[in-house]
């Protein structure tokens, strides 16, 4: 199991809104107020609570922060707003006091700059009180994001770690320049995140010519600002390994897809790489335009639209079903880096991909591999087929490739819904809508799939759209299945194996539960070597004779053995 360990400070930010920031000695009503949760490090844990829920990595997360009594109401709030998922349990608690770090923001309407009043009594942290903690939690593999607020404390912390726990990847974020010290934490860390006031430009002269030379910040064409008051947070993506590599690549290319065919449906990505790390495997960012998470999921009527329009927009560039690179569903990789003409052909492979990780993670499960089997041998050609067969023909669509309520939602600040954490590849449009089937997912109701329909009418053979849409969910819920042992995904998957089956090729699911009936333990054996629910085949006649002859002589030894007797 993976930790994450965020040090820095955790506050209570209370903002009010205003037309226009105010003069000095002047009355001004407030538009709106509101109070949340601030603090970078904070911040940065509750992202990747929520991004490692999505893709069920098992990892620890835990912060490091003075805060007030533990009985205070402010502790008590901060810890709700954390929890489940963020452990509270290394911070140190000063228990006399019972305010925690407070900010008071004045945010302008007028030109979106935002003023603050920062009050904070609390002792900081001293170095021993670090140590203590860092050795309470006591594990090499951890990784230390530190927030770099008081650097000759910062400084220190670090190369105790170095010293004590040299398996430890540590990453540090500056944010003012003026502040002493903080480049005395660069050469110490393996990460660094630098704020944009870091970033403003740089220039050399050079005496003997008088030459300059200097690198200009960049500013993208078309950039605006969408929200001041989280300037000083750093959104932290960040994954490790080749499998990883193929994940953010992956995301990458999937949003620029997207978003070249609807902009405003996705965040635009703006680059992707690996940072330079002298220990431990590599590790890969994504950078993507900001956006801020509304209402989830969004109406259904507006979000459908914008769905169904990037798949009559997007144009397959070979004009084959597939995509020029991996692409992950969750932390996963799906089969996506070919092209096929046959959309039947691609979806049995990606199918039966899924379907043999799921069989080389998961306990044996005889039965459930034979309706898997089936599936793939009869339920794919007979659902899949006639969509291009007999005059009939379906466009390679772009599809986001995961949507679910968790990567959906409403731009606060613009009103439109928006989609992120995309698999994208080009397929049937239907098998957008695989993964709402999903019990529990709230794109479920039946009002997103009719909002879909009225854009983007069902291909024909019309009938069959139901069993194609249960087809389709065996894609998402088989990975979901092994990506999240113990639950109960693999459960309903098996019923609903046994459901397409029926409906696909009732005759071979008659035969077979024929033959498991006929089963002492009720159970059927897998042939060796025979992948997905292979049965071994009944005993010839052959088999049978020999049988019949052994039983015969030993019937004869016995009768001879009681004469002789």
């Amino acid at each position: 199991m993976q930790h994450f360990v965020g040090v820095g400070a955790c506050y209570l930010d209370t903002i009010l809104c205003v037309s226009q920031y105010p003069s000095e000695d002047e009355k001004l009503r407030a538009q709106t107020i509101s109070t949340r949760r601030g603090g970078n490090c904070p911040n940065t844990l509750e992202v990747l609570r929520d991004l490692l829920r999505r893709v069920g990595a098992p990892t620890t997360l835990d912060l490091i922060a003075v805060l007030p009594s533990r009985q205070s109401t402010a502790t008590r709030k901060i810890e709700e707003s954390l929890m489940p998922g963020v452990s509270l349990q290394a911070c140190l608690f000063r228990d006399q006091y019972h305010n925690p770090p407070s900010s008071y923001i004045i945010r302008s309407n007028a030109t979106d700059s935002h003023t603050i009043i920062n009050y904070n009594d609390l002792p900081e942290m001293a170095c021993n009180e670090f140590y203590q903690a860092a050795d309470a939690l006591s594990t090499e593999d951890t990784w230390y994001h530190f927030e770099g607020r008081i650097p000759n404390v910062t400084l220190q912390c670090i190369k105790y770690l170095r010293r004590s726990y040299v398996r430890a990847c540590i990453s540090v974020e500056l944010e003012k320049p003026p502040r002493g010290g903080l480049q005395e934490l660069v050469p110490e860390a393996d990460v660094v995140f630098y704020s944009k006031s870091w970033a403003t430009g740089a220039y050399a002269l050079e005496p003997p010519t008088g030459d300059y030379s200097g690198n200009v910040a960049y500013h993208p064409e078309g950039s605006r600002v969408i929200d001041t008051i989280g300037a000083g947070d750093t959104f932290i993506a960040v994954t490790q390994g080749e499998n990883d590599r193929v994940m953010i690549e992956g995301q990458f290319e999937s949003d620029k897809a997207i978003h070249q065919y609807t902009p405003s449906y996705c965040p635009e990505p703006l680059t992707w790489g690996k940072y330079e790390s002298s220990s431990g495997p590599d590790r890969y960012f994504l950078l993507a335009e900001f956006r801020e998470v509304g209402q989830q999921p969004p109406e259904p009527l507006r979000f459908t639209a914008l769905l169904a329009d990037l798949h009559k927009r997007s144009v397959s560039p070979t004009g084959k079903f597939g995509f020029h690179t991996t692409t992950c569903h969750g932390n996963s990789q799906q089969l996506t880096d070919c092209w096929e003409e046959s959309w039947e052909v691609l979806y049995r492979k990606q199918l039966a991909f899924v379907f043999q990780i799921d069989h080389d993670r998961q306990p044996d499960w005889p039965e459930y591999e034979y309706y898997a089997q089936l599936v793939l041998e009869k339920s794919v050609e007979k659902l899949l087929r006639p969509l291009q067969s007999e005059g009939r023909t379906i466009k390679p669509c772009l599809v986001h490739g995961g949507l679910w309520d968790g990567n959906t939602a409403t731009d606060m600040e613009s009103g439109e819904p928006f989609v992120f954490d995309s698999g994208a590849f080009y397929a049937h449009n239907e098998y957008e809508l695989g993964n709402w089937r999903t019990p529990g997912h709230r794109l479920s109701g039946k009002s997103y799939i009719r909002s879909y329909k009225k854009h983007f009418p069902a291909s024909e053979p019309e009938e069959d759209w139901d069993s194609r849409n249960l087809l389709y969910s065996l894609r998402f819920n088989v990975t979901s299945a092994y990506l999240v042992p113990g639950s109960n995904y693999r459960e309903n998957v098996f019923e609903d194996l046994k459901e397409l089956c029926r409906r696909t090729c009732p005759d071979e699911v008659a035969e077979y539960e024929k033959r498991i009936e006929q089963q002492k333990d009720g159970r059927v054996e897998l042939a060796q070597g025979s992948g997905f629910g292979g049965l071994r085949e009944e005993p010839g006649e052959e088999e049978e004779e020999e049988e019949e002859e052994e039983d015969e002589e030993e019937e004869d030894e016995e009768e001879e053995e009681e004469e002789a007797e």
